[in-house]
């Protein structure tokens, strides 16, 4: 799927994230995010990541 975003693809300072189910929403910094995850890091597995523990993980 080489079609699918990545960091290195999105050039803003700031990624805003919203868990519908949850109702959290919140900004994530990119550059911590580059250093965490790396610039190759598709969006898709990011959400995966970021979504782990969450009673609510697979209702959306």
């Amino acid at each position: 799927m080489p079609d699918l975003l990545t960091l290195r693809d999105f050039k803003g300072p700031m990624i805003t994230v919203e868990c519908k189910p949850c109702g959290q929403q919140g900004e994530l910094d990119r550059k911590a995010l580059l250093k965490q995850f790396g610039a190759s890091m598709r969006f898709v597995d990011l959400r995966r990541r970021l979504a782990m523990g969450c009673d609510k993980m697979h209702c959306s």
